[in-house]
């Protein structure tokens, strides 16, 4: 694989940058290019670009700083792509949408690795609970009188 931190990048147009890649924020690829900042939205790169970025990511992020919602390049073990975002996955299967709204369902095993990499960082994501969930679940513990005197913490 070539360097991701100083290369050719290359838009859907074919226009061509080289610039090193900063960071990648949400929907944004952050790039230095002669000591300048540049915010590229993921979506104008070309495929090749966009496989290369969401490898970074999938690599160099952990779960909960990645954004699900992004439509991304998926692909099966036989080398066709689709573009869509994850809607639900599973140890062994995941679920896919369009932009036209189509789900279509896929086996784990029958994508690329990089792709099966990205559905581990989901379901660890998912699986995972943020500070609220975890603060909303305390909430909900209440302390109860038992029969015998004693004090117990109940959910």
């Amino acid at each position: 694989m070539t360097s991701v931190w100083n290369r050719t990048w290359t838009s859907k147009e074919g226009t061509t940058i080289v610039a090193s890649l900063l960071d990648v924020r949400g929907s944004q690829i952050i790039l230095r290019h002669k000591n300048k900042e540049l915010k590229i939205p993921i979506s104008n790169l070309s495929q090749k670009d966009r496989i290369l970025v969401d490898e970074f990511q999938i690599k160099h992020s952990p779960p909960g700083k990645m954004d699900f919602s992004i439509t991304r390049i998926w692909t099966n073990d036989a080398g066709q792509t689709m573009e869509a975002t994850i809607h639900n996955a599973s140890k062994s299967s995941v679920e896919v949408r369009k932009s036209d709204g189509k789900v279509f369902r896929y086996k784990i095993n029958d994508l690329s690795a990089n792709d099966q990499a990205y559905v581990k960082k989901f379901l660890l994501q998912k699986n995972s609970l943020s500070d609220d969930q975890i603060l909303k679940r305390l909430t909900m513990y209440k302390w109860r009188d038992t029969p015998w005197g004693s004090w117990e913490f109940r959910l």
